[in-house]
């Protein structure tokens, strides 16, 4: 994997192309599709290729151009770069030095393309390089859970005098007091007293904007402010995940992130091993050219032991944020694999081993996990108590009976959860007992077995039921929502085989 070959993602999307054959009589294509709608006046013209989730590519002459902007770009992954509802790619030059005005082809597509938060760039800009812009009069704070307001501005470099003034405006005091755990914060300085404040909530639609005026502080709600952009990384894992990550310049929380979203399945920092990858489509945030902090993760595809993991970011009508795989079933409330986040290794696996202590090859029901003594033993699923006592062998022993069949099984513990009985509820994740070597053990470990209508199952193999909390209306928005993201990682998987490295710099 060291020599990949290097694409630009515009680069990549241009294999998917469409024909200009393939657009009907109306100007329409079959399959999912956008909509643009091109401005009426006549000033920009450009040739571009869209690339996009459903349908590929197709490839227009579009006007952009209104009374009072003017849109420059060499491609359109620079126009949609600008964006923050899509990541499409161009593969395509723009036209813009003709002396020959085409006459445009005005492509009506059937789903939004919202280009309205596209900032303006003119001819003379497109120099400018915004990385080299000024960024030392900012300061940028991320709120924390239990910050204090007087930490956020203390962060910020706003002292009591100007904390004073900007209480002293009702929706300014209002807004500071809303400030909660991920919003984020930007101050400017001038000539050593606040200029400007920002203040934003992750994929709002406006920021709230504090200005100084006269003297005095205003504050509105703005659109344009804060711009979100899409990035596309694949981790090929040749040492471990925190250092792979690291040398790819991929931030830790990202990887806190992703760690996160695939612990039900595979404990990252310790099973990942060389040969797996992880492709992510996350967010940026930027403010005036600069990034100011990394988004969420909106897809990510986990390649373990060539068995592929899915994660789709999805917002519910109760706006509750979690992951789904491809078909809508919930990756965070079903099975966990390992009942334990920490511990020094598997010390014995399932199927047949001759007994530590009886010295005969026996059939080992389940798994082991080798762990100081007290260490938390955490649920795999919700489910109720069934057994809290003694079990033979087993020593101190929980059985937990989940749906469809399922049930989990805790041995050789030291000591259970205090007040935990049987017929209580339990939910994944919840501490019910403590490691221990009680009952025919050599030491101190997890017995830790899964069985489906009373028969043992391998735990660290055994497909893991899923959970379909989506309602019907959900999953339909969910599979709408969805396409563009399942796209880019079908694309994505494709060229990671193919050992190309797709650089996102472009296309949104």
């Amino acid at each position: 994997m060291d020599q990949k070959i290097q694409k630009d993602w515009a680069e990549v999307m241009q294999q998917f192309e469409l024909p200009i054959d393939d657009i009907n009589a109306k100007g329409e294509i079959k399959g999912h599709e956008i909509y643009i709608t091109p401005k009426k006046s006549s000033s920009t013209f450009g040739k571009v290729t869209l690339a996009f989730a459903g349908t590929l590519a197709i490839a227009a002459t579009t006007l952009y151009s209104s009374d009072t902007e003017r849109f420059a770009f060499n491609t359109l992954g620079d126009l949609l770069a600008k964006t923050t509802t899509t990541s499409f790619a161009t593969a395509k030059d723009v036209d813009t030095h003709s002396n020959h005005t085409p006459e445009p082809q005005y492509v009506t597509l059937t789903k939004e393309f919202n280009l309205s938060t596209l900032e303006t760039l003119s001819a003379e800009d497109t120099s400018i390089n915004v990385d080299d812009i000024e960024e030392s009069n900012w300061k940028t704070y991320i709120a924390s859970p239990n910050d204090k307001l007087s930490k956020v501005l203390y962060k910020l470099g706003i002292n009591k005098s100007e904390t004073t003034k900007l209480k002293k405006v009702s929706s300014i005091e209002k807004e500071l007091n809303n400030i909660s755990a991920g919003y984020i914060l930007r101050a400017e300085k001038k000539d050593g007293e606040l200029n400007q404040l920002i203040s934003y909530k992750p994929n709002a639609r406006k920021s709230f904007v504090i200005s100084k005026k006269d003297n005095k502080y205003i504050g509105l709600l703005e659109k344009k402010v804060i711009e979100t952009r899409q990035t596309r990384v694949t981790l090929f894992i040749k040492n471990s995940l925190r250092y792979d990550a690291n040398q790819e310049n991929i931030p830790l929380k990202v990887v806190k992130k992703i760690t996160k979203i695939f612990d039900r399945d595979v404990k990252l920092t310790r099973d990942l091993g060389k040969g797996d990858r992880i492709t992510l489509v996350y967010q940026q945030i930027f403010h005036k050219g600069n990034k100011i902090a990394d988004g969420d993760i909106l897809a990510a595809e986990l390649m373990h032991n060539n068995r592929s993991h899915r994660a789709i970011r999805f917002v519910q009508a109760d706006s509750k944020v979690d992951y789904f795989d491809n078909k809508g079933y919930d990756l965070s409330n079903a099975f966990k694999r390992h009942p334990m986040t920490v511990y020094k290794r598997i010390s014995s696996g399932y199927g047949k081993r001759r007994h530590p202590i009886y010295k005969r090859i026996r059939m080992h029901t389940g798994v082991d996990y080798a762990a100081n003594k007290g260490a938390p033993v955490a649920v795999t699923a919700n489910g109720v108590v069934h057994h809290v006592a003694r079990k033979g062998g087993y020593g101190k022993t929980i059985i937990i009976k989940h749906s469809d069949g399922y049930s989990t099984l805790y041995g050789h513990l030291s000591r259970y959860k205090k007040n935990l009985k049987p017929g209580q509820k339990v939910y994944l994740g919840d501490t019910i007992g403590y490691v221990g070597s009680t009952g025919t053990s050599t030491g101190n470990h997890l017995h830790y077995e899964v069985r489906v209508n009373g028969i043992p199952k391998n735990p660290l193999t055994i497909k893991l039921p899923k959970a379909l909390s989506l309602t019907f209306s959900e999953r339909r928005k969910f599979k709408e929502n969805s396409r563009n993201l399942v796209r880019q990682l079908d694309v994505l998987q494709r060229f990671a085989k193919e050992n190309v490295d797709i650089t996102s710099g472009f296309g949104g």
